[in-house]
């Protein structure tokens, strides 16, 4: 096969990885293709990514709270030594005769390939990622006629990334607590509804939980507003650090906050509010060298079927149990607590009348 023809087989190849990407709607999303098509389209053996403390995913904490499909495929290195390898060489091509190349490359892979071919990523001038194209010798004539195309291919993705990470943001005001980084009450209840839906549909149950601040006003007036922020701050970071994974905690307004429980009972639900107590007495909130008491009260709901049919009307269920608690100054939960009476005939929202108290 001559170059010729082989530069234009590729130029084909480059055209469907440009189609691929450009579906992409989040960097993430981009990353993730980019790493599908080095695997489907490029006549590589195995593919994956050295990644820089400044990869522009929001969702990413580097090097932790990485996407599991992302972490399986990825190795950690710092900006200085990958871009040291780029520029000793500038075509993107090495064989694998030096140790230090070794720090990029997975141990599993070591043996299987003789040569990488290293596609960089670049975010306001920062080396974010390298995609490498792990080849064996017989294939690094073709790494070599197409390593135009790849330039090319860098570039177009540094511009693609710079785009989506703009969407990102924007996406990121739009669902996102500016102070405590939670998701927002608007987020909440579509996440509730989908929630009931599943339930629904399953037969799968869900808690919530609604909780306020204790003497949340008091903590201005004594500390200022900034430590009432902080204060908040510091909640949401617990409730992060307590949940399990598939809990989802939301600032609702205020010093109110919601958290979505799935698949857990009423039971669940107080062990849950206890947890959350115990943890906050344990790691308080130290704000200028000074202890800063802090406490919550809880109300809970769960999904009753043919009860519970929208999501005002489980957070308004579980608001009335915070209320009650809030009346009768009450910080531990009752040991029996009794369910709202079901309304057989129709799905209908339960009327405040229907509770009866669920103290905690």
């Amino acid at each position: 096969m001559t170059i010729d023809r082989t530069f234009q087989e590729a130029q084909q190849i480059f055209f469907k990885v440009d189609a691929c990407l450009l579906t992409s709607n989040s960097s993430e999303g981009l990353f993730k293709r980019l790493l599908q098509a080095g695997l489907k389209y490029f006549n590589t053996d195995v593919a994956w990514y050295t990644l820089t403390p400044h990869i522009p995913i929001s969702s990413i904490n580097f090097p932790t709270c990485v996407p599991k499909w992302l972490y399986s495929h990825s190795l950690f290195q710092t900006e200085s030594i990958v871009q040291q390898l780029m520029d000793e060489s500038p075509n993107g091509l090495h064989l694998l005769r030096q140790q230090k190349q070794l720090c990029i490359i997975p141990t599993k892979y070591i043996n299987r390939i003789d040569g990488i071919f290293m596609l960089p990523v670049y975010f306001q001038d920062k080396l974010v990622a390298v995609l490498n194209l792990g080849f064996k010798k017989s294939k690094l004539n073709w790494f070599q006629t197409v390593s135009p195309l790849f330039n090319q291919l860098a570039t177009k993705v540094t511009l693609l990334l710079a785009l989506l990470n703009k969407h990102d943001n924007l996406q990121y005001l739009a669902q996102r607590d500016p102070l405590t980084n939670l998701y927002n009450r608007r987020v909440m209840l579509d996440h509730i509804q989908n929630e009931l839906t599943r339930c629904e549909r399953y037969q799968a149950s869900l808690a919530i939980l609604f909780i306020d601040c204790d003497d949340f006003k008091q903590i201005n007036d004594q500390f200022g507003h900034d430590c009432g922020d902080a204060v908040l701050q510091h909640l949401a970071y617990v409730f992060q650090k307590t949940l399990r994974r598939s809990d989802q905690a939301f600032r609702y307004a205020g010093d109110e906050f919601v958290i979505t429980l799935p698949n857990q009972s009423m039971n669940d639900a107080q062990a849950v509010s206890r947890r959350l107590k115990k943890a906050i007495v344990k790691e308080p909130l130290i704000y200028q060298e000074r202890a800063i008491p802090i406490s919550i009260s809880c109300g809970a709901a769960t999904y009753l079927k043919d009860v519970t049919w929208n999501a005002e009307v489980l957070l308004n269920q579980a608001d009335q149990q915070l209320l009650q608690q809030k009346r009768n100054k009450i910080s531990s939960l009752a040991s029996s607590p009794l369910m709202p009476t079901p309304i057989c005939s129709t799905k209908q929202p339960v009327s405040a009348n229907q509770n009866h108290s669920l103290q905690f």
